[in-house]
């Protein structure tokens, strides 16, 4: 019985890692168009307010900084690729 809802609970688990794969990859083809219209890559109050909405949408404070540490990893690999653009 626990291996069936183990099992149930990782296939949602699975859709939801495909789901946020589908949107990395968009997310960074965006990029792709944003990078010719900015002077500077790094831009510290766009960080800023990436940060203050996630915390805005995150309802589980335990949670939090997990979502935080998530969104600042983010913000550097996305910087780190419009450099090689």
């Amino acid at each position: 019985m626990a291996i069936n809802k183990l099992n149930s609970l990782r296939t949602k688990i699975d859709i939801i890692d495909g789901k946020t794969a589908a949107l990395l990859e968009k997310r960074f083809l965006l990029l792709e168009k944003i990078r010719p219209l900015k002077k500077k890559i790094k831009n510290t109050t766009r960080e800023k307010k990436i940060t203050a909405n996630i915390k805005k949408n995150i309802r589980n404070k335990t949670i939090e900084p997990y979502a935080l540490k998530l969104f600042t990893y983010l913000m550097k690999l996305s910087v780190d690729y419009q450099k090689k653009l």
